[in-house]
């Protein structure tokens, strides 16, 4: 099993092996700090000037509904 990186991270884990903490997941999924995927035609080297619209990348399930994929570290 890999090494848990933050709080999201362990609360997650706790959850997905006792359905009664994941409430307690979903309050820290809520305060957490995560990471998204973007896509804009401007910016360099992961500079995206202020004001630029940025469209938050989206993943197709098999079933067709879109889930925006998130991450809780680098």
């Amino acid at each position: 099993m890999a090494k848990i990186e933050n709080k999201l991270e362990r609360s997650l884990q706790r959850a997905a092996l006792d359905p009664a903490l994941r409430e307690e997941f979903y309050r820290d999924l809520l305060e957490a700090d995560v990471l998204v995927q973007v896509r804009t035609e401007h910016g360099k080297n992961g500079v995206v000037p202020a004001g630029v619209e940025l469209g938050v990348e989206t993943w197709v399930r098999q079933d067709g509904t879109e889930m925006v994929p998130f991450f809780t570290s680098p």
